[in-house]
């Protein structure tokens, strides 16, 4: 082998990791996850499987969550919402109207997706569009009656989901959870970019 080709090596071997075998990974998965002194964050991506990271075990609840909404929002007879609705039926359901440009900063999303998503929910009747008072030009949305029924559903679907979690892990492992997560929440703030 070249003296020249040795950085190649050197580089293909931080990119590549040796890999463990599949004793040795279940015996270091185990440790990671009954040590609470053991970091799941390592010099070698091999030891967590994807599933095991921060990533993994929150997408998965989350993912149980929005398929019990759209699911239970569907048998409850509310068609047509679907997990991108979610944000914009949240954003509109201020006691005021907001404008449409209001609406997609809360919801942060771009004005187009609101005004598609927007168009959307005012065919099924969950929100009205009404010319604001002030400026006929700006269009002002808000939640129409069914719009508040959808709202209260989605909130009673939630709790049924949390007090079901909480059946699972144990009403005060539950409440330990939902509360490192309102300080993980505080602590980072409003801002998901920082």
């Amino acid at each position: 082998m070249s003296l020249g080709r040795a950085p190649i090596i050197v580089k293909m071997a931080q990119r590549h990791p040796p890999r463990l075998s599949p004793t040795r990974r279940r015996a270091a998965v185990t440790a990671v996850k009954q040590s609470p002194r053991l970091s799941v964050v390592t010099d070698a991506p091999t030891v967590v499987p994807y599933s095991q990271t921060l990533w993994g075990l929150m997408r998965t609840p989350f993912r149980q969550l929005v398929a019990q909404l759209e699911d239970g929002l569907g048998a409850a007879g509310y068609d047509g919402i679907r997990r991108a609705h979610f944000r914009v039926l949240r954003a509109a359901s201020g006691v005021e109207a907001c404008s449409l440009s209001e609406l997609a900063k809360q919801a942060r999303i771009t004005k187009q997706s609101a005004a598609y998503l927007v168009d959307h929910l005012e065919q099924h009747d969950y929100v009205e569009s009404v010319a604001d008072p002030r400026d006929d030009r700006v269009r002002m949305i808000r939640l129409t009656p069914r719009g508040r029924r959808v709202t209260r559903e989605m909130h009673r679907l939630i709790q049924r989901t949390e007090n079901e979690w909480a059946a699972h892990l144990g009403r005060r492992r539950f409440g330990v959870f939902r509360k490192a997560l309102v300080d993980l929440v505080d602590a980072l703030g409003d801002n998901p970019r920082r």
